[in-house]
């Protein structure tokens, strides 16, 4: 009877002895797949602040809801690498502008921000501002603000 209770006791103590030496391995597991899945979801947030800035500047596209801003227009182009870019590697991420302007040797793609609209609808009345974007030769070469 002695014998069954210290027999008990022995595999009651291992079995503690077990768990305690399993669960910190299984538990520092958890934490680097948390950390892991961190990782991740930051990397498609990132992902994500990419083509909602992106979104902002094509759905603003009169200014009047006063997304567009020379600040998103930086980060577009410094995120994108546009400077010194194509034509047609610039209007994949800044849409169609609202103007084009040219010389006879640069071409001039303006784009309204922080406008004066009623509805939604540009006051042609009102004071303006854009931004303008210099190409030649089909290459972006500077971009600078303007207002009227």
């Amino acid at each position: 009877m002695i014998m069954k209770k210290y027999t008990i006791l022995v595999i009651i103590a291992i079995l503690i002895l077990l768990t305690c030496l399993l669960y910190k391995p299984l538990h520092n597991m958890t934490i680097e797949n948390d950390n892991s899945m961190n990782n991740k979801t930051n990397s498609l947030s990132n992902t994500l602040n990419i083509d909602t800035n992106k979104q902002k500047w094509i759905q603003d596209t009169n200014g009047c809801i006063h997304l567009r801003t020379p600040e998103l227009a930086d980060s577009l182009i410094e995120k994108y690498d546009l400077l010194h870019k194509s034509k047609s590697d610039f209007l994949s991420v800044f849409g169609n502008p609202n103007e084009i302007l040219k010389t006879k040797e640069k071409t001039y793609w303006r784009y309204y921000i922080e406008s004066v609209c009623e509805n939604k609808i540009l006051i042609e009345e009102a004071d303006k501002s854009w931004i303008d974007f210099v190409f030649i030769h089909d290459t972006l070469i500077n971009y600078f603000n303007g207002a009227e």
